[in-house]
């Protein structure tokens, strides 16, 4: 097949079938996902153009539903992540300050960034994170 009659193949398929796959995307995943899941289904139809058999319309609906359900299982994947995250944190950890804002409270980035730019302290621009250290830089 030719590249001009793939793409005049693939323009006829996706006129003429569009709002049915995005009807059925509705259905099965809500107007949020529709236009996720419809862009996938012709990706896949475009790519595997060879594959597509003479009446569409089924093969890309199944591409629709197997579209739909691996969202599904990638949120799902994804909650599961975000509970086992939140079960290993506790809530004394989640109400400690962060060791970064202390650091940068105590002028140590200063410190660093002023070797880092200005140049000053032992070997300017190989050592400037000795800079915080006493007798380094300051």
């Amino acid at each position: 097949m030719t590249d001009s009659a793939a793409i005049e193949r693939f323009q006829a398929i996706y006129a003429e079938h569009h709002r049915r796959v995005y009807a059925y995307a509705v259905s099965m995943a809500g107007r949020q996902l529709a236009d996720e899941v419809v862009s996938e289904v012709f990706l896949v139809a475009w790519r595997r153009l060879a594959d597509v058999p003479a009446p569409p319309l089924p093969w890309l609906l199944t591409v629709a539903r197997h579209v739909v359900s691996s969202q599904f299982r990638a949120a799902a994947r994804q909650q599961s992540i975000s509970a086992e995250l939140r079960a290993w944190v506790t809530e004394a950890e989640l109400a400690a300050p962060d060791v970064a804002d202390e650091v940068s409270e105590r002028g140590g980035i200063l410190g660093y960034w002023r070797v880092a730019c200005c140049g000053s302290g032992p070997a300017p621009g190989r050592t400037w994170l000795w800079a915080g250290l006493p007798g380094y830089g300051r």
